[in-house]
């Protein structure tokens, strides 16, 4: 016997992404090769099919062996081999990577793998190692080709990036859409940036970089390493082929404006195909490159914006302004040969969520990692990860980088002066303890808001004490204190007494051809006349500091008397600053000035920002699609000169047509205005299908350009199904709803769901399950396959809905349930939102697949939806979604969801109040039958045949619609009512039950009424025996000759219930026939047969909303009819009152008095 032969194996992508929080990731949706996406530390499944022969357990050993790099090492950590052994209760310790045996068939066999919790992460690849014990033949290898990722895993304690708080994971893992904050400290702003870390090129991305920063495999499993190598290679400081290239002159004609990107994707596809740095970046697209990096790797990440950045060139946690004898800024510092210290008016970088074992305990948490590194570390251009808590304590010892951003976030700024007296040669003139830090945002979680700053969050307390508080001062001291040239720097004595007080008015902003003024209030405190020298300045800058052009200055002396205050001014123009503006419009003042008389120095700055005008625009309240819509657009030029060459424009999210609207010149002052329309367009809805073949790629089913989304649309797809799906394969589909695409050649599902504006909704079109018990002819077929295993089902519906309602849910406050649906467009606006019409995804739905199956169909369904409903339809999901959690079965859960979509509201509320009714009578009979029985001495006016007949009927209908698999809701009172029933022989044959066994109580003789009931029992009995027996047994022959049946239990059952159930009323005679004879109805427990009458109308109207068999339905109606007779007997015989009643008792005046007494 030979080795076994593996033919292919199958890593269930789409249900184990599902577990491991990958489900967006468009590698496990690729039409042509899906590529499965896990997490480290947790359990997955694989199926692993032979050919030739079956797997013996015992003699076959089968091995998955995983592989990572090109030199994988199972000491190194980047080679696992995985023995498979059957076993029974699979619980992996996460520390190692372990493997069983949980299910096997035929010819395959289905296996539970849990890689371990500290591999590296990135993409291995597999093999399968067969072999036999004691044989002579080497051990097979089965390469699968295929490849798979495993990424960091923050949902696992043991993982080093594990967040207690899994909420904030959707926001710092899953969302794929946040905003980073730019512009100066009075004017900043957020924008939207588009992560798209889920996106097909991404991974492959990441795999590339990686690659090229020549990382060493077994080290990609620590998330502190990595991140350093992130921080490196986002940029191309070092010339390694970094993914962006960095650019502040703004000249950027030969590669893309930083101001231009708008999200991480376009960057990394570039970087991908051409293999080559992307042109250009700056450090909000840096910040957000490495955003995208780490949340698709699996490490929870955020974008941070700090307002007014410091960068120190030496050091000496202080920025410094040298100035010479005349006031003069110098361009260079003197205490430092390598570079000048520098402030940017604000600087991004990014929080990675890890542990930090390599410092003392409290460190971990949040790390700053900065992929714009100004500076080299370590001889590399790269920085971080720096704990906050070490920033924030001024802990700069420990790694990596801590003390440059203290730095960052909290240097004091200080102006120095060319003093020859001074040991340094420079005396400082002043200390601004507040300028640096000014304000550290990020975004909040959960919340996004695209036309303000709602959702900003203020986390400049993270990075250090409150401002000028005691904690803040020591916590810089600290760090002061590991720094030599810092030392000497804050151990300067603090300035002499000044007597003239300067104080720099600030500009928050202005609007672009506005005049402005650089003022400054001078205040002189002492006694004497103060003669002092001041140098007033405006330049434009770029944001990170670097001087563009001179805009104007002006200095001079002046003289200001003893306790008197003045305002000294630098007037400028808009015609002086309109041509020197250069990218995002930014200047900068500043004004210096020296007392002669004490020599007392001063010095501050300033940025603002230059504010364009907004164009009004005045548009109808309703807008109606396809039907044209008034616009009107006014502008009025702010400038001095004639604007010329004037153009409007107008252009939309994904449907409205661009439009350009020429004018003509506008003079100073002058209103640009245009009336135009607009026509709103119906957006595309293209259908995909694909399957998990690498031979047939996509197919679009689906093409409705245009189509109208307010109204419900059903379309029968006819589908010619790969051999891949016929033999267990899975099989997608992809909707897209995109602008309308203006006639243009079909798209590929790449480029639709792609495109900008597009919502995209992946789904199954398959299901793997047990398929239902097959039924054939016992008399001339061959039993069918014991051995029942899942296979692959097609869904025959397939159900979406769309939100049509104008989503007015601020952006700031949506709710908690919507987070994880709405997406913004580039315009800023919600995108329509897609789901899955769970309630319509119904197991009678299903067909199943086989090789034969070579083409069959599909319904797709779309519905319009109220946001109502569409949050109503997600918190049902929930709640099915929980029950599945506490046990339910499938089918019971496809139960309650008939309950909820195949019946209105009106009549849902009904079934819920008749319900409810329907148990409370079922108990109260239940109770009235024990309690008639068990008080009940005789058996005179009872039939024993009927009570014995019911037992036996009400047992085999149990075991009918256990073997038919009913709703709970039916099978539980027909369980209860069979052991009631049961109960009711015993009483009726006077038999004790105990552990000698059962013995029947001969002594008790009948009595007359007793003897008299039985003549009439048995005479009726005889009757019905000439019909009944006859009618069954024929009934049964011809059910096995004709009729297909799963086993012959199946025909037994069925047969026996066929016959309870057309001819049970027949049984019912006998108890008719004895109430006939004695002409009375008293021995019967009428209260429980009220209950049980009232109940068998109320399952009139069950039997047309829960699922039963036909059988049974035509049952509850039978019912009637014997119910109706025992009514009709019940008028015809009244009640004598000398006679026993239903408890044993007469209402004779002595049995009142027997009540009375007891």
């Amino acid at each position: 016997m030979a080795n076994l032969q593996v033919e292919i194996i199958y890593f269930y992508p789409l249900e184990n992404a599902e577990k491991h929080h990958t489900e967006n990731y468009e590698l496990i949706h690729d039409e042509v090769a899906v590529t499965p996406v896990l997490r480290r530390g947790q359990k997955f499944n694989i199926a692993i099919r032979f050919t030739g022969r079956q797997y013996s357990s015992g003699i076959d050993s089968v091995s998955v062996i995983f592989n990572f790099g090109p030199n994988p090492n199972v000491v190194k950590g980047t080679k696992a081999i995985v023995r498979l052994k059957e076993s029974k209760s699979f619980r992996p310790n996460g520390k190692t990577w372990t493997g069983a045996i949980v299910s096997q068939h035929a010819d395959s066999l289905i296996a539970e793998i849990c890689s371990a919790v500290d591999c590296p992460v990135g993409q291995w690849s597999v093999q399968v190692e067969t072999a036999m014990a004691n044989s002579v033949y080497d051990a097979n290898i089965y390469d699968s080709g295929d490849t798979l990722y495993f990424l960091f895993n923050p949902w696992h304690k043991s993982d080093l990036v594990y967040m207690g708080d899994e909420r904030l994971l959707d926001e710092y893992i899953l969302n794929d859409v946040g905003k980073i904050w730019i512009g100066p400290k009075n004017s900043s702003r957020g924008r939207e940036w588009v992560f798209g870390q889920f996106d097909g090129c991404v991974l492959p991305a990441i795999m590339f970089m990686l690659d090229m920063s020549q990382m060493p495999y077994q080290r990609r499993g620590d998330p502190i390493k990595l991140t350093r190598v992130i921080s490196k290679m986002v940029n191309n400081n070092d010339e390694d082929n970094g993914i962006v290239v960095g650019r502040w002159d703004g000249d950027y004609i030969d590669g893309v404006a930083p101001s231009a990107w708008t999200g991480s994707v376009d960057i990394l596809r570039k970087y991908l195909e051409t293999k080559q740095s992307v042109c250009y970046g700056q450090c909000w697209v840096f910040a957000g490159v490495t955003a995208t990096i780490c949340r698709a790797l699996g490490i929870p990440c955020r974008v941070v914006s700090n307002l007014v950045s410091a960068h120190d060139a030496n050091s000496s946690l202080t920025i410094d302004r040298y100035y010479d004898e005349n006031n003069e800024e110098l361009d260079f510092d003197p205490m430092n040969e390598y570079g000048m210290d520098s402030i940017w008016n604000y600087h991004v970088w990014n929080d990675a969520w890890m542990a930090r074992p390599d410092l003392p305990l409290g460190y971990g948490g949040w790390q700053a990692i900065d992929a714009t590194p100004q500076e080299p570390s370590s001889g590399l251009y790269q920085c971080g990860p720096a704990s906050l808590e070490a920033i924030k304590k001024g802990a700069v010892g420990f790694n990596f980088d801590v003390a440059f951003m203290v730095a960052s976030v909290n240097a004091d700024l200080m102006r120095w002066k060319r003093d020859p007296k001074s040991e340094l040669g420079y005396s400082r003139v002043s200390c601004n303890k507040y300028h640096i830090g000014f304000m550290i945002l990020t975004k909040k979680p959960w919340i996004f808001d695209p036309n303000g700053d709602q959702d900003r969050e203020d986390i400049t307390l993270q990075y250090k004490a409150k401002e000028g508080s005691p904690e803040e001062r020591l916590s810089l001291y600290n760090a002061v204190r590991a720094s030599p040239l810092a030392k000497t720097f804050y151990d300067l004595p603090d300035e002499k007494l000044e007597d003239i007080e300067f104080d720099l008015l600030d500009i928050d902003t202005i609007k672009i051809g506005q005049d402005f003024s650089v003022t400054v209030i001078v205040t002189n405190k002492c006694t004497n006349l103060r003669t002092m020298k001041l140098q007033l300045a405006a330049k434009s800058v770029f944001y990170n500091g670097t001087t563009a052009q001179q805009i104007d200055k002006t200095e001079g002396f002046f003289q200001l008397k003893p306790q008197t205050s003045d305002k000294l001014e630098l007037n400028i123009s808009a015609d002086k600053y309109l041509n020197k503006l250069v990218e995002y419009s930014i200047i900068k003042i500043h004004a210096v000035a020296t007392v002669e008389e004490t020599l007392q120095t001063w010095a501050d700055e300033d940025d603002f920002q230059v504010v364009k005008p907004t164009i009004n625009i005045k548009i109808s309240e309703e807008i109606y699609i396809k039907k044209p819509t008034p616009v009107t657009l006014r502008f009025t030029n702010p400038l001095k000169t004639t604007l010329t060459k004037c153009q409007f424009s107008i252009s939309g999210s994904n449907s409205l047509r661009t439009q350009i609207i020429q004018h003509a010149d506008v003079k100073p002052g002058g209103v640009l205005k245009a009336e135009t329309q607009i026509v709103l367009r119906s957006p595309d809805l293209l259908v995909y299908l694909t399957d998990n073949s690498r031979s047939k790629g996509e197919e679009l089913v689906i093409s409705l350009p245009n189509f109208d989304y307010n109204h419900p649309i059903e379309r029968v797809i006819t589908l010619e199904l790969s051999r891949t799906v016929r033999n267990n394969g899975s099989m997608l589909i992809h909707t897209v709803i995109i602008p309308s695409k203006n006639n243009k050649k079909d798209l590929s599902l790449y480029e639709a769901k792609n495109m900008q504006d597009s919502t995209y909704l992946p789904g199954t079109l398959t299901q793997y399950m047990i398929p239902k018990s097959a039924t054939f002819n016992l008399l001339q077929e061959t039993a069918k396959q014991t051995d029942v295993k899942p296979v692959t089902h097609i869904k025959t519906k397939y159900a979406i809905m769309m939100c049509n309602d104008e989503l007015n849910i601020p952006h700031s406050d949506v709710p908690m349930e919507l987070i994880g649906y709405l997406r913004i467009n580039h315009k800023k606006e919600f995108s329509p939102i897609l789901i899955h019409d769970f309630l319509r995804s119904r197991l009678r739905d299903l067909e199943e697949i086989s090789l034969e199956t070579k083409q069959t169909q599909f319904t797709f369904v779309y519905n319009p939806s109220s946001i109502g409903k569409f949050k109503y339809m997600i918190q049902m999901e929930i709640t099915f979604n929980n029950f599945l959690m506490l046990g339910f079965t499938e089918k019971d859960v496809d139960e309650i969801k008939g309950v909820f979509a195949d019946t209105n509201l009106y009549l849902l509320c009904a079934t819920v109040f008749i319900g409810s009714v329907h148990l409370l009578l079922d108990f109260l009979s239940f109770k009235n039958d024990v309690s008639f029985w068990r008080s009940h001495k005789s058996m005179a006016g009872l039939s024993t045949r009927t009570v014995i007949w019911r037992a036996f009927s009400q047992t085999v209908i149990f075991l009918y619609l256990l073997d038919e698999g009913t709703s709970l809701l039916v099978l539980v009172p027909s369980g209860i009512a069979t052991v009631i029933e049961f109960w009711k022989i015993k009483k009726v044959l006077k038999a004790t039950i105990s552990w000698n066994g059962i013995s029947f109580n001969t002594a008790i003789k009948e009595t007359e009424e007793e003897a008299r009931t039985r003549q009439y029992d048995e005479e009726s009995m005889r009757y019905l025996s000439y019909v009944l027996y006859p009618l069954c047994m024929l009934g049964a022959i011809y059910s096995l000759i004709y009729q297909p049946h799963k086993s012959w239990y199946s025909w037994t059952i069925n047969s026996l219930v066929n016959g309870v159930y057309v001819f049970g009323f027949l049984f019912m005679l006998p108890q008719l026939f004895v109430n006939y004879r004695l002409k009375s109805v008293a021995a019967l427990p009428w209260r429980a047969f009220t209950y049980r009458a009232f109940n068998t109308f109320i399952d009139d109207v069950f039997a047309f909303i829960i699922t039963m068999p036909t059988a049974h339905r035509l049952a509850c109606f039978r019912d009637d009819v014997v119910f109706l007779i025992y009514l009709y007997q019940r008028w015809l015989y009244p009640v004598d009152k000398t006679r026993t009643d239903e408890m044993g008792d007469s209402d004779t005046i002595e049995g009142l008095k027997n009540k009375k007494d007891n």
